[in-house]
Order: structure tokens, then C-alpha cells, then sequence
């Protein structure tokens, strides 16, 4: 199921299809400790089937610069998904471009439409884009000297 939902989606609450029973159902208080841990919990629902409470990760403490979203499965796959794209659509310019502004920006540009399509997949928001980043400026192209 984790591996088949579309990152625009979650499986939260989603049904576990021919799952018939839980053998050791916990408490209302191991499910909160299970999830605090990064733990997937199954529990039951209002008409006792199997379901998915939450669809977390194994990420229990977030760096400094991210926030809780990202122990979602969603985010994670959503960001795998947007690194696959970007690296697929990227690595057909290697040796075509120049590492220079103009080059650059192509390989800008070319990353900025797979993020415009994955918005308009609802996946990442509209105000998502692609910079390049001034703390980490480019080197230009090997220069060989004879």
C-alpha cells in the first residue's frame, strides 16, 4: 500500500483489504507511544476493519530546519518522487550544457518544469522553485593548460 499510493494522497485511515483480525490490539495510550517512536500502527475503525492510523516514518526527531511533516510518509515519498524527476530530466543536459549563467539557468529551467508539473499534480505547492543557491556558488568548466 505505501508503495502504491500516489504522493498527492495519503493512506491514512485507508483499509487494509482482506486483513481479518489483530492479533494483539493496543491501547489507546501504546498507539500515541507507537507513533511517537516512528512505529506504522494498525488499529480498527468505527466498523472493525483494519486500518492504518497514521502513516508516519521512522523519523522521530526532526533536524532544526525541518518541521513535523516531515515524519509523514507522504512528504518523504513526495520528496523521492521530485528528486527521481529532477535527476531524470537533468541528466539528459550533462555534457550538453556549459557549467556557466547560461547553462546554469537551462538546467534551472528544465528542474523548474518538473516542479510546476508536480504543483499542478497537487504533489508540492504552486509557490514551489528552483534557485541556484548563493551559499554554494558554482565552479566554473576544468581548465587544461598545455
Amino acid at each position: 500500500m505505501i508503495a502504491s499510493f500516489e504522493t498527492n494522497s495519503s493512506i491514512t485511515h485507508e483499509v487494509i483489504e482482506r486483513a481479518l483480525t489483530l492479533t494483539e490490539p493496543l491501547t489507546n495510550s501504546e498507539i500515541i507511544k507507537a507513533i511517537r517512536k516512528g512505529c506504522l500502527v494498525l488499529t480498527l475503525n468505527d466498523d472493525d476493519q483494519i486500518w492504518i492510523e497514521a502513516t508516519i516514518s521512522t523519523l522521530i526527531t526532526p533536524d532544526s530546519d525541518m518541521d513535523e511533516g516531515w515524519k509523514k510518509l507522504r512528504r518523504t515519498k513526495c520528496r523521492f518522487e521530485l528528486m527521481d524527476r529532477i535527476n531524470s530530466t537533468c541528466d539528459k543536459l550533462i555534457g550538453k550544457v556549459n557549467n556557466d549563467t547560461d547553462g546554469r539557468q537551462t538546467v534551472i529551467a528544465a528542474a523548474q518544469k518538473v516542479l510546476n508539473t508536480m504543483a499542478g499534480e497537487r504533489k508540492i505547492l504552486a509557490s514551489s522553485y528552483v534557485y541556484e543557491d548563493p551559499a554554494n556558488p558554482a565552479e566554473g568548466e576544468v581548465q587544461i593548460s598545455y
